[in-house]
């Protein structure tokens, strides 16, 4: 499945997709969790990005939903020549 990029700026945002492509392939929570070695609770944390969860979860979820994940640096930042990676 492939869409336009969807910008993801906060967990509430990274939840809502994580929330989309699980449903679209009518998975339920406890399906994820356990293709990622996780709990449901853990998923339901994760969609609701109200609770903390980590990186590693949400990079599971995604990988086992066969999301990639890209960066783009958002151009309308300005950026100084100090500013290094």
């Amino acid at each position: 499945m492939t869409s336009a990029g969807l910008p993801i700026r906060t967990p509430m945002q990274a939840g809502r997709i994580v929330q989309q492509f699980r449903r679209r392939q009518h998975r339920t929570q406890a399906q994820l969790a356990d293709d990622i070695g996780r709990s449901q609770a853990t998923i339901s944390r994760l969609e609701t990005g109200l609770h903390q969860t980590t990186l590693g979860d949400l990079l599971s979820a995604l990988h086992a939903l066969d999301v990639e994940v890209s960066l783009n640096e958002d151009d309308s930042q300005p950026v100084s020549a100090s500013d290094d990676i």
